[in-house]
């Protein structure tokens, strides 16, 4: 069960995420998109000091990219907090990454 206080703090990502019409939705008749928002705002509710991110904006349109770009970089201004984000595309990481690795196929 969860409290009041649970409760406002999902509300407050769902809000976020631009989700919360679709807050009395079962998960598996959500588009792709839906669900992959639904995933990366069930990831921040628990704000978490560590954030492992495998491709988060997969499948997402223009808007929502940009809209989660903009969380996990306000995310990553606050102390404490460590990211870890596979991209296969540069564009996709945040200007807050401070360290990068980049892995190439080598024959």
């Amino acid at each position: 069960h969860f409290s009041e206080e649970d409760y406002s703090k999902i509300d407050f990502w769902l809000r976020l995420f631009g989700l919360e019409k679709l807050k009395e939705q079962d998960y598996m008749h959500l588009s792709g998109g839906e669900q992959r928002l639904v995933l990366l705002a069930r990831a921040f509710v628990k704000d978490p000091r560590l954030l492992i991110l495998d491709e988060p904006f997969h499948g997402l349109d223009d808007t929502n990219r940009s809209r989660c770009k903009q969380i996990i970089e306000a995310f990553c201004e606050h102390k404490g907090k460590t990211m870890i984000m596979v991209s296969h595309y540069q564009e996709d990481f945040p200007s807050c990454m401070t360290n990068h690795l980049k892995l190439e196929k080598h024959s």
